[in-house]
Formats: structure tokens, sequence, C-alpha cells
């Protein structure tokens, strides 16, 4: 069972790393429109400090939003943390009047998007009493409030005092919104997550969605901007200045997507769809979605007033826009500040090229390293293997001492065998000395 604490923009000075807590569900986003302006801190200090991490959406926060809409706005703020968040969709409020079906669709765009199982978030009261069978299917986290209001602090296995509807069980419960714990001087949120660490990882995914290559080519294409030594040029375009396209092939080709930056001169805006494409990149029309971070502009690609740039969030994009003026046009590097630069978007584009999300195994938290004992070969003394380097053991109670603390931290024996026969390779010594041990 795990110590769970959720926190929005009312707990702004919070730090989570200090919570008495094992979990840390954080507020991303509400509606269609709303952010809390602490989601990312908040977020990144408990990820830093080895807490487990959740985001919920608040759904309808400011009015009436279709469920796509409001799960591509979710999607927008959260995936930079993509394969290290379970999602969860807060239902409360008017949302309760859209019926279960609005629910299921969020649920199932998130899902499909981030590869991961999102929770649904209810009232006991709204749960008992509405059709919820459609959403049996994802966990329940419920409220109801089993001190009322008074104060309370951490409740090992709070008494349940409702049904959970639709539901066969829940599978997180909120008692108490006047939680007091250690590391925070006020009122917080309380809940018991029914499960261990690897139960809590298991719906964030065994294939979390990995957004480095993106994160890579933004990063590339904002450093270019910032360094005054690059600056326009057609010309030169691909040495130390860049023009529109050249950067956006620059910085795609080096987070590592195949888009032939540098195969010929000939590349331009023109065949940016046909390269881009063939690297993994979808094409959209412009309008058509909500711009996420990496999504590359373009406008009239195949006309003399072609031109790209590098949607990088929060409404901003970067690129290369224009030579310098006067006596030293031509000079390399940036004369003006704004040759390559981030600026507001403008909007006038017709397409948008997509990066795509790769799919990466997600290590879990709590993973065990591989320890054991073990004696090589047949001989009179043991080694001990550390998950990284074997140590020779000179006395026969170091073996007993290590396997006594092992025990102790992990609560299983820790595994002793043999190699095996001396002759055979090293693989199947080891397999063979796997299936047996010694006293």
């Amino acid at each position: 069972m795990l110590r769970v604490v959720d926190i929005s923009a009312w707990q702004a000075g919070i730090n989570p790393a200090a919570l008495d807590c094992d979990a840390v569900i954080v507020k991303a986003t509400g509606g269609a429109g709303y952010v809390n302006p602490y989601m990312e801190e908040h977020a990144n200090v408990t990820l830093d400090s080895g807490k487990l991490l959740s985001f919920y959406h608040f759904a309808n926060d400011d009015g009436w939003h279709s469920p796509r809409e409001e799960a591509e706005h979710f999607l927008s703020h959260v995936r930079a943390f993509s394969g290290r968040f379970i999602p969860i969709l807060d239902w409360e409020g008017e949302a309760t009047s859209n019926g279960q079906e609005w629910a299921l669709e969020w649920l199932q765009i998130v899902a499909s998007e981030l590869g991961c199982t999102p929770m649904f978030y209810g009232y006991a009261g709204n749960i008992n009493s509405s059709d919820y069978s459609q959403l049996s299917t994802y966990p329940l986290w419920m409220a109801s409030y089993l001190f009322r209001y008074n104060e309370a602090g951490w409740v090992d296995d709070p008494v349940n005092t409702w049904n959970t509807g639709d539901w066969p069980r829940m599978t997180m419960y909120q008692y108490t919104s006047t939680g007091r714990i250690d590391g925070y001087d006020g009122h917080l949120d309380l809940s018991v997550f029914y499960g261990d660490v690897d139960d809590w990882n298991a719906l964030i995914g065994g294939d979390g969605v990995d957004n480095s290559r993106i994160e890579a080519m933004v990063e590339h294409a904002i450093a270019i901007a910032n360094d005054d030594s690059h600056g326009y040029s057609w010309a030169d375009r691909w040495n130390v200045d860049r023009d529109c396209s050249s950067l956006m092939y620059d910085s795609a080709d080096a987070a590592g997507y195949p888009v032939g930056r540098g195969a010929d001169r000939t590349r331009y805006t023109g065949t940016m769809i046909d390269d881009f494409t063939a690297a993994g990149f979808t094409k959209y029309d412009y309008g058509s979605v909500d711009l996420q971070r990496g999504d590359i502009l373009l406008r009239d690609p195949w006309g003399s007033g072609g031109h790209t740039e590098m949607y990088i969030g929060d409404g901003m994009c970067v690129g290369a826009h224009s030579a310098e003026d006067g006596g030293v046009y031509g000079q390399p590097g940036d004369q003006t500040g704004n040759e390559i630069s981030i600026t507001p978007n403008y909007g006038n584009w017709q397409f948008v090229l997509r990066p795509p999300v790769d799919r990466g195994q997600r290590r879990k938290k709590g993973r065990k390293k591989m320890e054991c004992i073990i004696r090589p070969n047949g001989e009179d003394y043991l080694v001990y293997f550390d998950g990284v380097t074997a140590h020779p053991l000179t006395h026969p109670d170091e073996a007993t001492a290590i396997q006594e603390v092992y025990k102790k931290c992990n609560g299983v024996d820790m595994p002793i065998f043999e190699y095996g026969s001396k002759d055979a390779p090293w693989a199947t010594r080891l397999f063979e000395g796997a299936s047996r041990t010694f006293d």
C-alpha cells in the first residue's frame, strides 16, 4: 500500500520532496485552457526526490469542451514526462452531467497516445448513483471522507463505508481533504493506493513514451538561435549559418531523425514534406491539430514565399528569418540578434510536420540489481556479485553476513549457486550453476 498526496496551485509553495509520502499527484490542466503554473516545478521535484508521479486533468474546468479538445490540451502539457506518470481524469462538478461517454473518450485518447492505463477519479455519491459501466475497466480513484472534515494523518487501511458502483473495487482511496502530514504546514488531500511500486508502474506501462529525440531536436534549434556565431544565410546555409529549411534539417538530423541533412544542396521547404514524413513525421493541415512542442510548421513550401519554423511551446517558435542589413550583409554570424531567433507564432501556416514519439522500455522504480553469491568452477572460495562487480570473499563469515543483511533489506534470501563445470563455455556454466545451489 502506498501513501499518496495530491496537490495543485493552491499549494504553490509546497516542496514535494519534503512530504512524508510515496507518491504525489499534481494537477496539470483543466478544461481546454487552464494550466497549473507550478505543474512542471512540482513534477520535477517529485521525480528528483525518488517519489512516484501522477498528473490529473480537471474536466470542464473552464466550461464545456469536447473530450478530444480537453485530452489534447492535457497531452500537450504532460508529454515531456511521458513514461513516468499515471494520467488521471478528475470527474466532478459540472463534468458529471456529460455522461460516461465523454469520460470514456477522454480516457481512450490518453491511453492510446501515452501507451498507459489512465485512472478515473470521482466522488462516492456520484459513483454510486450514475451509470459508469463502460468505465469499469479503468482503475478507480474514489473520494469519500472517512473523518468528514476533521483533521487526520496517515491511515494505512481506511475503512470505506460506500460501495464502488460499477467497479469491483477501488485502486486508490482519497479518505480526507484535511490531512496533516510531515513536510507541509497545511491541509492536504490524503489517499492510499492499494498496491506497491510495481503495481503503480504497471499502470504507467512497461513500454513508456520516450520524447528524448523530440527534446534533442528542439534544444538544438534553440541553441543555434541563442548562439550569435550562427546567422541567416542561404548561400552558406549548411555550415556556420542557416536558412529556414536548413535549420529544420540540421536540428532533426542532430536528434537522430534520418531526414537527409546535407546529402545535397537541393533540399529546401519544397522537399521537407517528403523527407520528414519518410523519417516518421506525420503531416497535418495547419489548424486541424493543437500544436505540440517539436512541430515543424510550413507555409507555401513549393512557392517563392516558402518558410518554415519549429514550434517550441507556449505560443513561441524558433526559426531563421532574414540576413542583416547594411554594409555587413553576408557576414557570417548574427549581427542583429534576430537572424535566427525565437519569436511568437504568427499562425500563417499551411502544414504541420509532427515528429514521432518513440517507445522505450521504462525502467521500473524499485527493480533490484542481480545480486548473488557464487562458487566458481567448484573451487573452495566464494564470490559475492553486487550487480556490477565480483568481490572474492576471504572468510566464510562474510558470505553469512551478506546474506543476513540482504534478507533483512529485501525480505527474501539472496541467490547462491555454482558456476558449473570448468570445461563448459561461460553461458553454459552460468545456466547449469543457476539450477543448483550449494550448502
